[in-house]
């Protein structure tokens, strides 16, 4: 993708053919043309009704999916554990899925409870922007800048959780 001109305050779409990844949106709404990243967090309120009408596993028929359908009017919600889309017509919102939904995505999809309240998906950060030069950004998270320590660094052992949806 080439260099990217930005009006103060607009709102940027970018064809999703040019993107990379975004598996979970594509599988789920093909008809999907554009996207583009939320400036600011929305509230999310989750009812009862919700999660009892939810799939576990599924990430486009969750409970926080059907709250946000039903609160924002969407034509379909995609909930992952990185990302969040929100979809109206051919068009795609990214969010921050926030700690919290995190947690209960989590409960959620290991034992189908997904507790009723309001949840917050959060807007995406200027430095992870779409169309942010991967340049740009620090490579190493230690020192905040693109300088990489000297000498080797110590591997470390991440554990992977299991048995829940797979990140977008």
């Amino acid at each position: 993708m080439g260099i990217i001109t930005v009006r103060k305050g607009a709102m940027n779409k970018f064809k999703l053919s040019e993107l990379q990844g975004r598996v979970a949106l594509k599988r789920a709404f093909p008809q999907v043309k554009t996207l583009s990243d939320a400036r600011r967090s929305i509230n999310v309120t989750v009812r009862d009704e919700d999660y009892k009408t939810a799939r576990k596993l599924v990430p486009e028929d969750c409970a926080l999916a059907h709250a946000c359908k039903r609160q924002l009017k969407a034509d379909g919600v995609v909930i992952t554990l990185s990302a969040s889309y929100v979809v109206r017509g051919t068009h795609a919102t990214r969010y921050t899925t926030t700690e919290p939904v995190r947690r209960e995505i989590t409960s959620f999809d290991r034992h189908g409870d997904f507790r009723s309240g309001t949840y917050v998906l959060g807007e995406i950060s200027p430095s992870a922007r779409i169309g942010v030069a991967a340049e740009n950004r620090a490579t190493d998270r230690h020192t905040g800048t693109g300088d990489t320590p000297r000498g080797a660094t110590p591997k470390v052992l991440r554990g992977r959780t299991v048995g829940i949806r797979h990140t977008a």
